[in-house]
């Protein structure tokens, strides 16, 4: 909890190094995770500070390494200046180490990206493999701009581009880019073209990104531009907050118009991705909670159980017939742009029950309703269980409206959906530990209370 805990940690840093005091406004945790058994975390933190003007702020990223405090050392800070690559601070208390990060390793093909000159050639290559191959493109100039970047995994540039040749008056002028660690990209690239070749890419409820091209060896991915403003996400965020102009009736539209989206893709027979079932997802998140056992001991068994809770259930029921399943189908994964919607992210793409996808966005909808105007760098919040159930009513009429829209197009099993829905909010809870995201716990463990009702387990059968 102190790890993630923003004050302690900018306090504790300026006490180790400080030089630093005078600039530094805060330190906050980015991607923390319980990596081991052991306690071990690993990730980075994001160190805020004012810049000269005294006005503006910059930020640096720099990595961590979190132990639980049976597993602590007394360990030692580099004397190398803060952004010097040997510098490195140790805050004894906390337990964390931080240090610069180093040069990015796993993305072989990161810094070619990031610089104009090298990029333009590197993208005119790529574009010999897609859609436009044809077309003679040659990139003349491209201007590129992170827009998510997982270290080590994979990152995302948006180009705003100059072209030429044949084909280059019908060609974007932004173009997206993304280059990978691992072999998703080309789970990506099968997919996106597979869904350009359907139905999908006439549809008139979501857009999807044209598919421009993918170099395997170099594992980067090309694509078109779909409009983004915002995220379905950011818009239930904001309405739950109390800061969306476009109110309730709005957001009901967009997540009933989510649903048919997402009936529409399942209804595409796309047959491209490798099998998944129930089974798949219940190792990974008993993988997690072994995790969770290991360090937090009282809390091993309780989740144990809502896993065997969905064994039993799993076993009285067969699969649905596999659909081409997004696999990762979030209200993240929605961009929103006045009245055009698109679907992204298809890295994950998949066969499975048509249930995975529905379950896993009608959860992540629940966790959200809970979750609103929720600071996740305070300690455990104190919420009653009425203000609870008022919140998780809003996001149960949401999650009927996208429901709804799906069944308008398509059909799924109400014992399916049950079903998976069970193991998503039970990796919502795992995830409240691994993450270090342990402000949300008490909400966490209220959906999974809510969910093991849904399925006719009183609390005192468990």
């Amino acid at each position: 909890a102190d790890a993630a805990d923003t004050s302690a940690v900018t306090e504790a840093l300026v006490a180790a190094d400080p030089a630093l005091g005078e600039r530094l406004v805060h330190a906050a945790a980015k991607r923390l995770r319980l990596a081991d058994r052991t306690g071990l975390c690993r990730g980075s933190y994001v160190l805020t500070f004012r810049a000269s003007d005294g006005v503006t702020t910059e930020q640096v990223l720099v990595s961590a390494t979190v132990r639980a405090p049976e597993h602590r050392h007394a360990g030692v800070s580099g004397g190398d200046l803060f952004g010097t690559a040997g510098w490195s601070v140790h805050l004894d208390r906390l337990g964390i180490d931080l240090a610069t990060l180093p040069h990015e390793t796993d993305l072989v093909w990161y810094a070619a990206l990031a610089d104009p000159t090298r990029a333009a050639a590197l993208l005119t290559e790529v574009l010999r493999t897609g859609t436009r191959a044809s077309d003679g493109i040659v990139v003349r100039s491209a201007h590129p701009s992170v827009m998510r970047y997982k270290r080590g995994s994979r990152c995302t540039f948006r180009y705003e581009v100059e072209v030429e040749g044949p084909g280059s008056t019908s060609f974007p002028s932004t173009m997206i880019a993304k280059t990978y660690s691992r072999d998703k990209g080309a789970v990506a690239d099968r997919s996106m073209r597979a869904l350009w070749d359907s139905s999908l890419r006439h549809s008139s409820t979501v857009r999807i990104a044209e598919p421009l091209g993918y170099d395997d060896e170099r594992r980067i991915l090309l694509q078109g531009p779909v409009p983004e403003q915002r995220t379905l996400r950011q818009a239930l965020m904001t309405w739950f907050t109390g800061t969306d102009p476009a109110g309730w009736d709005g957001l009901i539209e967009m997540v009933h118009r989510a649903g048919v989206g997402l009936g529409e893709m399942h209804a595409a027979g796309v047959t491209v991705g490798e099998d998944v079932g129930i089974s798949d997802e219940l190792d990974e998140v008993r993988e997690r909670v072994a995790r969770v056992a290991a360090v937090f001991s009282n809390e091993g068994p309780m989740l144990q159980q809502a896993l065997a809770i969905v064994d039993d259930m799993a076993s009285r029921s067969g699969p649905e017939p596999a659909v081409g399943s997004h696999r990762s189908f979030r209200p993240a994964q929605v961009l929103l742009s006045g009245p055009t919607m698109s679907f992204i992210d298809f890295d994950g793409f998949c066969q499975t029950e048509p249930a995975m996808d529905v379950a896993m966005f009608r959860s992540m909808v629940r966790s959200i309703a809970l979750n609103k105007g929720h600071d996740e760098t305070a300690s455990l919040v104190t919420m009653s269980d009425e203000s609870r159930h008022d919140r998780l009513a809003d996001g149960e009429r949401l999650c009927q409206a996208f429901l709804a829209g799906y069944r308008s197009v398509a059909s799924v099993s109400d014992e399916r959906l049950l079903l998976w829905e069970t193991v998503q909010v039970a990796g919502i809870v795992v995830a409240s530990w691994t993450k270090l995201k342990l402000s949300r716990l008490p909400n966490a463990l209220y959906l999974l209370d809510d969910q093991l009702a849904r399925c006719g387990i009183s609390p005192d059968l468990r």
